[in-house]
């Protein structure tokens, strides 16, 4: 009786601390506009709709900057959050490119972001080159991510993780004498 369950537990402390945990990075979804996209008219608002609800940490942490196709700022500020859904009111846009920078912090606390690039009225969505010319292949368009001050272990700052660990073991060591006693 002892062994079988000093092995049953063993085995239990094995799969409960070498299983990974699947831990994924939000991404954003849609967008309006699209990315590559040609309007007639300009649009009032930008959205950015994500996988996961964002984080709100306030006064600038999620943010979009917009450009034109010369590099030239149109517009800057904090975008308005909610839920899984990120927005940003735009100002009077006169024909041409634009590129729209975002950032945000993720559901997970990492900071992702991003760009998108959209034309009104003649003109074609030229910033950042985001069609390829004949010959090249598409590069699919990544975000990136910041380092955020809680390191991605399975949502516990590493401190916590010895504690928890010596925690298991001294159960399992407590279980196991318990037993032989018996």
């Amino acid at each position: 009786m002892f062994r079988r369950a000093s092995s049953l537990l063993i085995a239990l402390a094995i799969i409960a601390l070498a299983a990974p945990i699947a831990h994924a990075h939000d991404v954003l979804v849609d967008s309006n506009p699209k990315d590559g996209a040609h309007l007639e008219a300009a649009p009032a608002a930008i959205t950015l709709e994500f996988n996961n609800d964002l984080l709100d940490l306030g006064s600038g942490a999620a943010a979009l900057v917009l450009t034109n196709d010369d590099g030239t700022e149109i517009a800057n500020g904090p975008l308005s959050l909610d839920g899984r859904e990120a927005s940003f009111q735009l100002p009077a846009l006169d024909a041409g490119s634009y590129r729209a920078a975002w950032s945000v912090v993720s559901s997970d606390g990492h900071r992702i972001q991003g760009a998108l690039d959209f034309a009104v009225g003649e003109s074609t969505p030229t910033v950042g080159e985001s069609t390829p010319t004949d010959g090249e292949k598409p590069t699919p368009q990544e975000t990136t991510q910041e380092q955020s001050d809680f390191p991605d272990t399975f949502g516990f700052p590493r401190a916590v993780l010895p504690i928890f660990a010596i925690g298991i073991i001294a159960s399992m060591v407590l279980v196991i004498i318990k037993l032989k006693r018996k």
